[in-house]
Parts: structure tokens; sequence; C-alpha cells
């Protein structure tokens, strides 16, 4: 079950591959020789570390629930900026 906890609808379906594929093909990415992998949250490359790709980070709480709170460095986005820079 924890595998499934970094998967959307589109990957899980397979709909993202493509997508990660078109991203990939943009001059830009391909000027940077960037792979479709790079344009994936679940792998180092184009995924925020700080993160992990998850986009928010949980604050523990010691007697209260967790606390989720965005990314501060990706702003909820997943990507880092060098695969951020890459527009379709």
């Amino acid at each position: 079950m924890e595998e499934l906890q970094d998967q959307t609808p589109a990957t899980y379906t397979g709909l993202f591959t493509p997508i990660r594929e078109l991203f990939a093909k943009m001059p830009e990415a391909m000027s940077r020789g960037y792979k479709a992998g790079r344009f994936s949250f679940n792998v180092k490359g184009g995924r925020c570390e700080e993160c992990s790709g998850a986009g928010y980070k949980e604050i523990e709480m010691q007697f209260l629930p967790d606390v989720t709170i965005p990314c501060e460095i990706c702003k909820g986005k997943r990507y880092n900026n060098d695969a951020l820079e890459i527009k379709f």
C-alpha cells in the first residue's frame, strides 16, 4: 500500500507516461538532454528533493495531529526548478 501513496490516477493508469514523453520532446528539454524520467516526481532528477516529490511536508506534532503544509521549495508543484522551466 505504501507504494500507492505516491501515485496519482494518471500514474496508476499509465496515462502520465505519454505526458512525460511529450515534455521530453520539447526543444528546451532536448537541448538539455532530459529524458522522460526527468518529468517524474517519483525519482531523483526532476522531483523536488526537499519533499521527495510529494509537494508537501508533514510536521509531526507531539500531542496533536500532524500538520501537512505545502513544500516551501517547490510550493506544492512536486518538481525542481530545472524541470519546471520546460514548458509545453
